[in-house]
């Protein structure tokens, strides 16, 4: 068999493998909340247009948009975490969204009074462990008081989908639906008006954020034993 030269074998096309389409994301399923029944939407940002930022306010951080997901990293001399908030009055409400830690160290949600200069609660990712705190304090008088605590380690190159409950005194956090974690402190009542993604690190990524109004589902009485039971396995 005659062999072609090597210049002729260098200038036939190369087969490369075809990169990985993104898929539509509209059609991506809501999870089921445990605790609440989802009432009125208040926000909802697939990061897939433009003007992202007028809703949901970025501060202090480095935040870029790729391919329909918002990436979050440091701000280079800022004393503050990269935050991103949402601003309206609520008082029990329901958020989902889907993460990927990447190089972050943390992601939180929280919720605060800006009326009041007063943080309320979070719930936060880290590499190793998911914990519900509730807050108090603004600023440099911020104080977190963990409320309760379960291992977790979410694989950093994996978009992971966290669900939170916050309704009257409790709280319900389940991510992807296998992991659930319950927490119950009366402070959390308290005036809402802000809701905001904080991360610590680079780089955190967020996508398909949604935010509801919730009501106490009648039937979670019945329900919150095996919720609190789930939830203590595995501490």
């Amino acid at each position: 068999m005659r062999l072609l030269p090597i210049c002729l074998l260098l200038a036939l096309p190369l087969c490369h493998a075809e990169p990985a389409r993104r898929t539509k994301k509209s059609n991506i399923a809501d999870m089921q909340p445990l605790m609440v029944k989802r009432d009125k939407s208040l926000l909802e940002e697939s990061f897939e247009k433009p003007g992202w930022e007028k809703t949901l306010k970025p501060y202090k951080g480095d935040f870029q948009v790729v391919e329909g997901q918002l990436k979050v990293g440091p701000q280079e001399g800022a004393n503050h975490p990269p935050q991103a908030s949402f601003y309206t009055p609520m008082t029990d409400v329901v958020a989902q969204l889907r993460f990927r830690l990447d190089g972050a160290k943390r992601i939180s949600v929280m919720l605060s009074s800006p009326e009041r200069s007063e943080n309320v609660a979070s719930v936060t990712v880290d590499a190793k462990e998911v914990t519900i705190a509730r807050m108090s304090g603004w600023g440099g008088t911020t104080k977190v008081i963990g409320l309760a605590k379960k291992s977790f380690q979410p694989d950093k190159d994996q978009w992971h989908t966290l669900l939170v409950e916050w309704c009257g005194t409790e709280c319900v956090v389940q991510i992807d639906d296998k992991f659930v974690l319950h927490a119950t402190d009366p402070e959390l009542v308290r005036t809402k008006g802000q809701f905001a993604l904080q991360s610590g690190g680079a780089f955190a990524w967020y996508d398909d954020l949604k935010l509801s109004t919730a009501t106490l589902d009648p039937e979670w009485e019945k329900r919150k034993s095996k919720v609190e039971s789930k939830s203590e396995r595995g501490r």
